[in-house]
């Protein structure tokens, strides 16, 4: 992709959940990319946010603010983010700590049908994988591959860790409007990511009553022709246009690493000009509502 002028990565992932790198390393290697901002985008925690941007006085770096929300749709996945959310929001603090709780149940269940399976792994060792991130299957994975039971990340899932293997688990399951709407309930912006993935075009419309304001249209799992339909499917809606690396270290299923996928900086002075307008909006609603009291 071309690399002048003022570019950013808005999909990076951190230690705080399953990625490789802190928030601080991520910082540095955006400074390296030359890049002017960096989305970090975390599952279901924002717990790096604050390290990131303390990185940021010896990284002349931008961070954009973000969260990763896993959810089901039609009994597929489907990934929605947050940008430019109030982090004081009681509404996505509840969640988001709701979520993670579902994720530690959902590995200590794994964990345990492994070791039926006369897998000598432990809830230990994954933990200690995760340390004090957001712990999720990757890291069930990455405790596999120290067992010397698979050769990477995605030998791990394919083997161990998907439906119709030893270690499959459901998620606990949210649906992609219910994600959304926490999203815009916390004064943020939505976006639907690499829908690509998930061939679910139909689900775009569909999020748009709910408060969906973007698309992440460039990611390393779209192709020229996906890019192209979701660029044009932003434009029809009047969406938001997002994307990034989806960045969270060699050893992950499709390695990516920060900066090999980046967007205009455009796109992120266009979200900072939704969010005050979001902003704005607030108030109103509020004087609004305390005007039928009256």
């Amino acid at each position: 992709m071309d690399r002048t002028g003022d570019y950013a990565d808005l999909h990076v992932h951190t230690t705080a959940s399953d990625g490789v790198w802190t928030p601080a390393e991520v910082v540095r290697m955006a400074g390296a990319a030359d890049l002017k901002a960096i989305g970090i985008a975390d599952h279901d925690t924002v717990d790096g946010l604050t390290a990131a941007v303390a990185a940021t006085a010896k990284n002349e770096v931008e961070i954009v603010p973000g969260v990763e929300i896993n959810t089901d749709y039609r009994g597929r996945g489907i990934h929605i983010l947050g940008y430019y959310f109030d982090p004081d929001s009681s509404v996505l603090t509840a969640k988001l700590a709701q979520l993670r709780q579902a994720r530690r149940e959902r590995i200590e269940k794994i964990v345990l049908l492994l070791q039926d399976a006369g897998i000598r792994i432990s809830r230990e060792h994954v933990m200690r994988l995760a340390g004090s991130g957001t712990v999720g299957r990757p890291h069930v994975a990455r405790a596999l591959i120290e067992l010397g039971l698979a050769s990477s990340v995605k030998d791990a899932f394919s083997r161990f860790l998907v439906q119709g293997r030893p270690g499959y688990v459901e998620r606990y399951k949210i649906t992609p409007a219910e994600a959304v709407s926490v999203i815009r309930q916390s004064r943020g912006i939505p976006v639907l990511a690499h829908p690509g993935s998930a061939g679910m075009d139909e689900l775009i419309p569909e999020l748009l009553p709910h408060g969906l304001l973007g698309i992440e249209v460039f990611h390393p799992e779209h192709d020229a022709a996906a890019t192209r339909r979701y660029a044009r499917l932003a434009r029809e809606y009047g969406l938001l246009i997002t994307g990034g690396s989806d960045a969270h270290g060699p050893d992950y299923r499709s390695p990516t690493t920060v900066g090999t996928y980046r967007v205009p900086y455009s796109y992120v002075e266009a979200m900072r000009d939704k969010k005050a307008e979001i902003d704005r909006a607030a108030p109103l609603r509020l004087s609004a509502k305390l005007e039928e009291e009256e």
